[in-house]
């Protein structure tokens, strides 16, 4: 993928009174994939803060403001879908997606806590497009009296 190929997110879905760049979490211990994976979402128009480990991002303030979580589902010697239910249990109703190298199928069963399971390969504009969308609707569920 190049500079070239990545698009602007869609100027149809709109943050409703959110003035600030949607906020992505991304967790990955391939500090190669890390890198691409924040610059994609910086791209795309999100603040992002990259963490190589869930212990990283547990310990982050930007935990409780983060708009959405992109977690590798297995960073060496951890595990992505318990960071996930880690995350809900502690409160957290921003989206999460859990990046694979393996078989999604298998893995959707497992995955409760989550949006959604793709295929690490598969992170690219249309998840972003997706995951402003959910963006969206958390806010709306959120600024809701």
């Amino acid at each position: 993928m190049t500079a070239a190929n990545l698009l602007l997110p869609d100027p149809s879905i709109r943050l409703a009174s959110a003035p600030l760049r949607p906020r992505a979490c991304v967790v990955n211990d391939d500090a190669a994939v890390l890198v691409s994976l924040k610059f994609l979402f910086k791209t795309a128009g999100f603040d992002v803060r990259a963490f190589a480990s869930g212990k990283g991002l547990l310990a982050s303030p930007w935990l409780r403001g983060a708009d959405c979580f992109v977690l590798d589902h297995r960073p060496r010697g951890q595990d992505g879908l318990r960071l996930a239910k880690r995350l809900r249990a502690l409160g957290l109703a921003a989206p999460i997606v859990l990046t694979t190298g393996f078989r999604c199928g298998v893995l959707e069963t497992y995955a409760g806590a989550v949006e959604m399971v793709i295929p690490a390969s598969r992170v690219d504009e249309e998840l972003i497009q997706r995951l402003l969308a959910m963006i969206a609707q958390t806010r709306g569920l959120r600024e809701t009296p």
